[in-house]
């Protein structure tokens, strides 16, 4: 079965494949790793075409990947480490990652590295030393509207819409990056649509006449035909 986790085997694949070419590299790729949260795998589907035109159809899509561990930490655990939940041990939400992961070796490769948005939902929310750039959250999730963030080992009293500040974020950290004599990696990791799920002023009815699923894949209230 297909869950909305399955859109993280998406990105494991790619991200696998590019960490392989990188060996071969001459001149090493800048790398941005966007991971959306709580996202059905088809989501997507005609819904945003900018996203659609300017990174789905210039990409590969996998149509037979599938997720082993469907869950939030594990899924994250194993894009960051390559590995099953079996071998990083990372096997629920309340589980700590003690494995070395892909940041560690790009910046031991002499890569400027950086991540913007949720890292894991055990972590406290301060930098981790293998990232150059660091702006999150504590936990799995935070309000929509002024958050606690801790940008670069400072705690801030944010004041607007999460997403908004995550992308004044990233443009700082691509504005740092491109004056360093190194590529670059940036895990991208917004929160959105994550509960408490509340839109943008701005947004709420941006999406009134569009076709979305009206039954969802799970909590159906007759359950007695499933394993």
């Amino acid at each position: 079965m297909k869950t909305k986790s399955s859109v993280y085997s998406f990105f494991l694949g790619t991200l696998l494949t590019l960490l392989g070419e990188l060996v071969l590299a001459e001149i090493p790729p800048n790398i941005i790793l966007i991971i959306s949260d709580d996202q059905r795998h088809d989501d997507l589907d005609g819904r945003m075409p900018n996203v659609e035109e300017r990174i789905m159809q210039a990409g590969v899509r996998f149509m037979n990947a599938y997720v082993t561990t469907p869950a939030c930490c594990p899924s994250r655990a194993s894009i960051l480490t390559g590995m099953y939940a079996s071998r990083h041990r990372v096997t629920r939400n309340s589980s700590t990652l003690e494995q070395a992961t892909i940041v560690n070796h790009l910046k031991e490769a002499g890569y400027y590295t950086g991540l913007v948005g949720k890292y894991l939902n055990t972590w406290d929310g301060s930098p981790r030393p293998e990232f150059d750039y660091w702006a999150s959250f504590p936990g799995g999730s935070a309000p929509f509207y002024n958050p606690v963030l801790n940008v670069n080992g400072k705690w801030i009293d944010a004041k607007g819409y999460i997403t908004d500040l995550f992308e004044d974020c990233l443009l700082e950290f691509l504005a740092r990056a491109t004056k360093q004599s190194k590529p670059f990696f940036l895990y991208f990791a917004p929160n959105a649509p994550h509960s408490p799920a509340t839109p943008e002023t701005s947004t709420v009815e941006m999406y009134n006449n569009v076709g979305l699923p009206k039954v969802p894949s799970l909590f159906e209230s007759d359950r007695s035909d499933k394993p």
